[in-house]
């Protein structure tokens, strides 16, 4: 059963389990607060329902194939399943109860002891903690399946489409020239020149002149911090310590010394049991890439003039169309970079922020 079948499955339990409790009269205050969580239970699942609705793939007219729509996030039907297992109890109950209770006290008292008796031995507290665990599930997803979440997904699906399409071109390594990218017609703002002598593309007024080069050199730095442990745990010879590895860029000059940041390039945690006695020890190795995109994309162009203005335009008013079509067009490219070195991508993965600027 698909998750959509699961939360309209939902939604009828708990609105039939619901609208039993509700009509009791005169009803004790745990089973009020009872009905008050199933009532909320059946809100949200209501709301899933309608997301997971709007999911699916829709037929476009004129077309045959269906709109591929995005899958729904992990976990969503497990977490349905276990709220469909909570209410079952009392679903139970209500089935066995509702055709013959009429709001008398002989049947009410029944109902009630049914209801603990259902629980077996479980607590009626557990019942409350356990269902609003599984409605807090429920809320983080509907917030994750928000139009701007999806909006930007579909942001940086479209990178590694762009990234994807890049990396199948194969470029001649021997050459030592790159055929320039497609940017429209030329103009005098616009036009790039290169030669064998340069690493990346430089605009310029003229179509034939060698631009100086945007050379940046790199040096790979690795420090090592030890990890502070508890004098009873170092005593038992255990040891921590951290290796970092750093992308540092050479300084252009001196207004740009505060500026420039070495880039983490990984992160490894070390932590060491060693049996001096014997001679021997064991090691534990904990890795974390950070994604850092090194500098090896020179035949790129350096963005500068229109282009770095159609970056900034884009991303801040512009939409997630606006961008397709600027990578689509070969206006605008993932490893396109400013001057300092850093592309598209190395703000997309460093940067925490959803919006990339330069």
């Amino acid at each position: 059963m698909d998750a959509v079948a699961l939360s309209l499955q939902l939604v009828q339990t708990a609105d039939k389990i619901w609208t039993f409790l509700k009509n009791v009269k005169n009803a004790p205050e745990d089973l009020q607060r009872i009905s008050d969580t199933v009532e909320s239970l059946r809100t949200i699942s209501k709301n899933v329902h309608t997301v997971l609705i709007s999911q699916q793939p829709q037929v476009v007219q004129d077309q045959q194939d269906p709109v591929p729509a995005p899958r729904p996030l992990p976990g969503i039907e497990a977490c349905l399943r276990k709220c469909e297992e909570q209410l079952r109890p009392l679903e139970d109950i209500v089935n066995k109860h509702s055709a013959a209770f009429r709001n008398d006290s002989p049947k009410l008292d029944k109902l009630w002891s049914s209801i603990r008796m259902g629980f077996k031995s479980k607590d009626i507290a557990d019942f409350h903690t356990r269902v609003h665990r599984e409605m807090d599930f429920l809320k983080l997803w509907l917030e994750l399946n928000s139009y701007h979440y999806k909006d930007i997904r579909s942001m940086q699906e479209s990178f590694l489409m762009a990234i994807k399409t890049t990396m199948t071109q194969v470029v001649p390594v021997n050459q030592g020239t790159c055929p320039a990218p497609n940017v429209g017609p030329a103009s005098s703002s616009d036009t790039y020149s290169y030669s064998q002598d340069i690493d990346l593309y430089a605009p310029s007024h003229r179509t034939t002149v060698d631009v100086a080069p945007h050379r940046r050199s790199t040096q790979l730095l690795v420090k090592v911090h030890s990890i502070d442990m508890p004098l009873i745990i170092r005593c038992l010879g255990l040891r921590g310590k951290k290796v970092r590895k750093y992308l540092q860029f050479e300084q252009r000059d001196e207004e740009n010394i505060n500026s420039e940041r070495p880039v983490i390039i990984s992160e490894e945690v070390v932590y060491s049991w060693e049996f001096h006695n014997l001679r021997r020890g064991v090691e534990l190795h904990f890795d974390s890439l950070h994604s850092a995109i090194l500098p090896a994309v020179s035949s790129y162009p350096v963005m500068q003039g229109s282009m770095l203005r159609l970056c900034r335009d884009i991303f801040a008013t512009g939409t997630l169309k606006d961008l397709q079509t600027a990578f689509s067009s070969g206006k605008l490219h993932p490893f396109t970079r400013n001057v300092d070195g850093y592309t598209l991508l190395h703000r997309l993965v460093i940067v925490e922020q959803t919006s990339v600027s330069f």
